[in-house]
């Protein structure tokens, strides 16, 4: 892991070693508290939807840090909202612990997800799993990495021989046709389907080629902004359930590889 922190043989306009050891101090932070969960304050903020004290001390790590390095840039946070800065045109997208459900029931999978948005569009993405120590990067146009490795998406080029991170049917997905005709459309032509409950490291599993499709609705905002970076910069298509780029603002994402990408566009279309 520690080759990676040095950004070695890489140049990047936005990526930088210290942008990367706070991510990773925060990440450490995160541990910290995951192996004393007893010891944690636990907030519903609604119905299935909490927030840890660990959480809360993750996105304090990371505006603070990222406050020095660049003082002028805004935020908007999964926690605190959005934070305004002198900058017009730079801001950070910020979940400080994706899968908060699985990190306070004491199940090691959660990460930290980092973007950072220029003139409206996402340049840059960080998405840090400290149980792993795997660190998944990409930014626009420079391709996407796991630590110091190249990344890309699977080459398979069926459903059948394909592994589908499937997301859950519950809250508005239980009533949503497209959801559910999509569900039914691709989960039973998969040779296996998987569902971690963290949206950032599903993203980078498609990147990364473990998975050829995720699949998910009602995310927000900070969930998905550095995974589908992540995915495209590795040769893969992200969409809505409509087939379109509204994935954004409806918080409803499909990922995969180019490959499949006619075949899922049908199934969501016909």
């Amino acid at each position: 892991m520690g080759g990676f922190f040095e950004v070695s043989s890489m140049t990047f306009r936005y990526l930088n070693k210290s942008i990367l050891s706070l991510i990773k101090m925060a990440g450490q932070e995160l541990l910290q508290d995951f192996r004393c969960i007893e010891n944690l304050q636990i907030t519903a903020k609604g119905v299935g939807d909490f927030v840890s004290s660990a959480d809360k001390k993750s996105e304090h790590t990371l505006i603070e840090g990222l406050k020095q390095l660049y003082p002028d840039y805004n935020f908007l946070c999964e926690e605190s909202g959005h934070l305004p800065g002198g900058s017009q045109t730079h801001r950070w997208i910020i979940d400080p612990l994706d899968a908060t459900k699985n990190f306070i029931h004491g199940i090691p999978i959660f990460a930290i997800s980092v973007a950072l948005e220029v003139k409206g569009e996402i340049v840059l993405g960080i998405i840090y799993s400290p149980i792993t120590g795997e660190v998944f990067y990409a930014e626009k146009g420079a391709g996407a990495f796991c630590n110091d490795q190249k990344i890309s998406v699977s080459p398979h080029m069926e459903i059948k021989n394909s592994f589908v991170s499937a997301g859950s049917i519950y809250g508005r997905r239980c009533n949503s046709r497209d959801f559910e005709k999509f569900y039914k459309g691709i989960v039973p032509l998969a040779s296996g389907t998987r569902h971690f409950a963290c949206a950032a490291l599903e993203l980078c599993y498609v990147a990364a080629g473990r998975y050829e499709v995720f699949f998910e609705m009602g995310l927000s905002y900070w969930d998905i902004a550095a995974g589908a970076l992540l995915v495209q910069e590795a040769g893969g298509k992200v969409f809505d359930f409509q087939g379109g780029e509204g994935y954004f603002i409806t918080g409803d994402i499909i990922a995969s590889n180019a490959h499949l990408f006619l075949e899922l566009h049908h199934i969501i279309c016909e």
